[in-house]
């Protein structure tokens, strides 16, 4: 039985988003062990999954980077539906939409509209598109930038030591990101012109990445759902059979078949 029709399976869909593969950034062993501990019926790749842009000036393609694309290709050949919308980094896509004769089961898509099981509308996109006007042109974007690299070098260090000591994975750049970004201007404006788009698409919330923080929150009415990204957040969105919808932190050691346990509801943030 095609995995589409399953209602067995762990999860109705998946979102996931920035895995920059090509990048020596990128969490490649984390992200197999994800896609191979989880199945559901329809996966999301929503934008930056491949870092076009750093593989044209410099090409870097390790085995674990390959080992990811065929995890995919086996759940799409396995019966799952897979919808890759192309972001920022990977945009030679967006000219290439509809099914991919070579990868059966894939579709490439510029926006998605996701129906949930209890029936809302969701709008899926990468984010970019969305982004306040022309923040390259501040010296805050360029130290913004320059602190993030810093902070995800740290993060390596960081990981490295903890597995020598038999810890898992944590993020020290997602720890500070997390305390920071909430009250940067840019995120709130980026925020507001994501759920203005859901407004206009007649979605009740929307699915996004492209600025590396994870979160679900709830606010004008919609609901904002950010997938995080796979260079140090290892996160995912995801949804139940019931329309529930989660953040999920992917915090096992690469290699790792454990799920992740805790699941963030969109309730539980409110909460908090």
């Amino acid at each position: 039985m095609p995995v589409a029709e399953r209602l067995d399976i762990m999860h109705r869909a998946i979102f996931l988003s920035d895995f920059h593969l090509g990048s020596r950034l990128a969490k490649a062993e984390h992200l197999l062990s994800f896609i191979e501990s989880n199945e559901a019926a329809t996966w999301y790749l929503v934008g930056d999954i491949y870092d076009i842009k750093r593989l044209r000036r410099r090409h870097y393609w390790p085995a674990s980077h390959g080992r990811v694309v065929r995890a995919l290709r086996r759940k799409a050949r396995a019966g799952a539906r897979i919808v890759y919308l192309p972001g920022n980094h990977d945009p030679d896509l967006r000219n290439r939409t509809g099914p991919r004769a070579l990868l059966p089961g894939v579709e490439v898509a510029e926006r998605a509209i996701h129906t949930t099981a209890d029936g809302r509308k969701l709008l899926v996109v990468h984010g970019d598109e969305y982004e306040p006007a022309a923040p390259a042109s501040t010296p805050g974007y360029w130290a913004g930038c320059a602190a993030y690299l810093t902070g995800v070098a740290a993060s390596e260090i960081v990981g490295r030591s903890r597995a020598l000591l038999g810890f898992d994975y944590w993020s020290l750049a997602a720890f500070l990101k997390n305390r920071t970004l909430p009250y940067v201007p840019f995120v709130s404006k980026y925020r507001a012109n994501l759920r203005q788009a859901a407004r206009l698409h007649g979605a009740n919330g929307v699915v996004c990445g492209h600025i590396h923080h994870a979160s679900i929150e709830f606010g004008d009415g919609i609901l904002y759902l950010n997938c995080g990204d796979w260079v140090d957040s290892c996160t995912a969105v995801v949804e139940d059979w019931s329309g529930n919808l989660g953040l999920l932190p992917w915090s096992r050691r690469a290699g790792s078949s454990e799920r992740a346990p805790e699941v963030l509801s969109p309730q539980a943030v409110a909460a908090r």
